[in-house]
């Protein structure tokens, strides 16, 4: 892609915003052109590098996001691997738009660093406009901003796409980009991204809840026992013993003695039903 002049870039996005004209088909992208100029007070003619943290800093964000980074690291590997394509970045960063984590090739990551794509880097959108990273923290959706769609033309040769990922509590905790050089449409790579950060979310899932054991106290009098052996086959801490899928345990209620699911003898007239439900990850449902 030709070099953007930086002068007409940013009469293009001030004449967008102003006019309401449509200089970009992503909605998302406008209305975070609007929130640079308005609430951020940035000038798209003077583009500025991402700040970066201290040495202190940085390793005190990482450890506060280590579960993150650590359940993050396999799948941005597998991601990378599976997109194929040197010329690209899989790339995490916290809500504030920082960089903990990085899986690229070492040339891209050399001709990237120039342009403060490396760890410890602030990419917000406070910092740097319009961005895959900064413009899905602050939205907190998946987004892609392509090539000229960046608030600043020293990032328009970069196509990124991003997508917000949940802790177990369901709260944004990070966000998880993809850069490239690509000039084609991301659709499908939001679909890859999206996967990939719901693995993370599991294995996120996993960690914090591989103490839980079934508490046979919650449990109503007149559960089965078969469903309370179901119920702490879903909690095993151990993944070979754990049930996984609604089909499994499917298959465990049908080998348990079906005697043992009908109401007892003094509540025949009643349909026993559990007052708790197992989802597909073969976790208990609150």
């Amino acid at each position: 892609m030709a070099m953007l002049d930086p002068l007409q870039h940013a009469h293009r996005i001030r004449n967008a915003v102003q006019r309401g004209a449509p200089a970009s088909s992503n909605g998302l992208v406008m209305q975070s052109w609007a929130r640079c100029l308005g609430q951020y007070q940035l000038d798209p003619s003077r583009p500025r590098q991402p700040p970066r943290l201290g040495h202190a800093e940085l390793p005190d964000r990482q450890h506060r996001m280590a579960a993150v980074i650590d359940c993050a690291r396999y799948e941005m590997t597998t991601l990378y691997q599976q997109l194929g394509d040197p010329d690209s970045a899989v790339v995490l960063t916290d809500t504030g738009g920082v960089i903990l984590h990085l899986v690229t090739s070492q040339e891209f990551e050399r001709v990237m660093q120039p342009l403060g794509l490396d760890v410890g880097t602030v990419w917000s959108e406070a910092e740097v406009g319009t961005n895959g990273m900064g413009t899905c923290a602050a939205e907190a959706c998946p987004i892609v901003v392509q090539q000229s769609d960046h608030f600043f033309s020293a990032y328009a040769s970069l196509t990124c796409s991003a997508v917000p990922i949940y802790d177990p509590a369901g709260e944004m905790t990070a966000v998880l980009d993809v850069t490239s050089r690509s000039k084609l449409a991301q659709q499908h790579l939001l679909v890859l991204l999206g996967m990939t950060a719901r693995m993370i979310e599991n294995r996120l899932i996993d960690l914090r809840f591989r103490q839980a054991r079934a508490n046979d106290g919650h449990l109503p009098p007149d559960t089965p026992p078969n469903v309370q052996r179901l119920l702490r086959r879903c909690l095993q801490k151990d993944p070979q013993l754990r049930l996984r899928h609604a089909g499994d345990a499917r298959l465990e209620l049908m080998d348990g003695d079906l005697a043992a699911v009908a109401p007892p003898r003094a509540t025949a007239g009643r349909q026993w039903r559990p007052r708790c439900r197992v989802d597909r990850a073969g976790r208990l449902a609150r």
